[in-house]
Protein backbone atom coordinates (compact mmCIF):
# COMPACT_ATOMS: atom_id res chain seq x y z
CA UNK A 1 0.00 0.00 0.00
CA UNK A 2 1.65 3.39 -1.06
CA UNK A 3 -0.15 6.30 0.23
CA UNK A 4 0.51 9.97 0.80
CA UNK A 5 -1.44 12.27 3.26
CA UNK A 6 -0.42 15.95 4.49
CA UNK A 7 -1.34 17.46 7.09
CA UNK A 8 -0.33 19.49 9.81
CA UNK A 9 -0.29 18.17 13.62
CA UNK A 10 1.74 18.12 16.60
CA UNK A 11 3.20 14.79 18.20
CA UNK A 12 1.22 13.86 21.18
CA UNK A 13 -0.15 10.98 22.84
CA UNK A 14 -2.90 9.56 25.17
CA UNK A 15 -0.12 7.48 27.89
CA UNK A 16 -1.26 4.92 25.75
CA UNK A 17 -0.72 5.14 21.88
CA UNK A 18 1.34 7.63 19.86
CA UNK A 19 -1.04 10.07 18.17
CA UNK A 20 -1.12 13.41 16.53
CA UNK A 21 -2.85 16.81 17.47
CA UNK A 22 -4.80 17.93 14.44
CA UNK A 23 -7.77 20.70 13.87
CA UNK A 24 -11.27 19.33 13.60
CA UNK A 25 -10.70 19.70 9.50
CA UNK A 26 -7.74 17.59 8.98
CA UNK A 27 -9.42 15.08 10.92
CA UNK A 28 -13.21 14.72 9.30
CA UNK A 29 -11.05 14.76 6.07
CA UNK A 30 -8.52 11.99 7.34
CA UNK A 31 -11.00 10.02 8.53
CA UNK A 32 -14.01 10.35 6.84
CA UNK A 33 -16.04 11.12 10.42
CA UNK A 34 -16.43 13.77 12.61
CA UNK A 35 -14.22 13.40 15.84
CA UNK A 36 -16.32 12.64 19.33
CA UNK A 37 -15.72 14.11 22.34
CA UNK A 38 -13.26 10.85 23.39
CA UNK A 39 -11.11 11.70 20.48
CA UNK A 40 -10.85 15.55 21.59
CA UNK A 41 -7.76 16.44 23.41
CA UNK A 42 -6.71 20.13 24.65
CA UNK A 43 -6.44 23.42 22.87
CA UNK A 44 -9.39 22.64 20.45
CA UNK A 45 -7.37 19.59 19.26
CA UNK A 46 -8.22 16.05 17.95
CA UNK A 47 -6.43 12.72 18.38
CA UNK A 48 -5.57 11.04 15.15
CA UNK A 49 -4.20 7.62 15.54
CA UNK A 50 -1.83 5.81 13.01
CA UNK A 51 -5.17 3.35 12.37
CA UNK A 52 -7.03 6.36 11.56
CA UNK A 53 -4.55 6.73 8.30
CA UNK A 54 -3.78 3.23 7.79
CA UNK A 55 -7.55 1.94 8.60
CA UNK A 56 -8.56 -1.08 10.93
CA UNK A 57 -6.43 -3.72 8.85
CA UNK A 58 -2.90 -2.45 9.97
CA UNK A 59 -0.65 -4.68 11.25
CA UNK A 60 1.42 -3.68 13.81
CA UNK A 61 4.54 -5.33 12.11
CA UNK A 62 3.89 -3.91 8.97
CA UNK A 63 6.88 -1.98 7.52
CA UNK A 64 5.70 1.46 7.85
CA UNK A 65 7.52 4.81 6.82
CA UNK A 66 6.82 8.37 8.06
CA UNK A 67 8.91 11.61 6.90
CA UNK A 68 8.07 14.61 9.23
CA UNK A 69 9.33 18.18 8.31
CA UNK A 70 9.24 20.79 10.65
CA UNK A 71 7.52 23.97 8.87
CA UNK A 72 7.45 26.48 11.48
CA UNK A 73 8.36 27.01 15.23
CA UNK A 74 5.75 24.48 16.52
CA UNK A 75 4.16 22.86 13.13
CA UNK A 76 5.00 20.03 11.48
CA UNK A 77 4.06 17.93 8.46
CA UNK A 78 3.69 14.45 8.59
CA UNK A 79 3.54 12.00 5.29
CA UNK A 80 2.93 8.91 5.76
Amino acid sequence: MRRVITFVGVPGGDCECFCWEVDKETYTRITGSKPTRHDRCDKGRYRLYPNDILGDSFQPKLPLKVRVSVVGKKKQVVKV
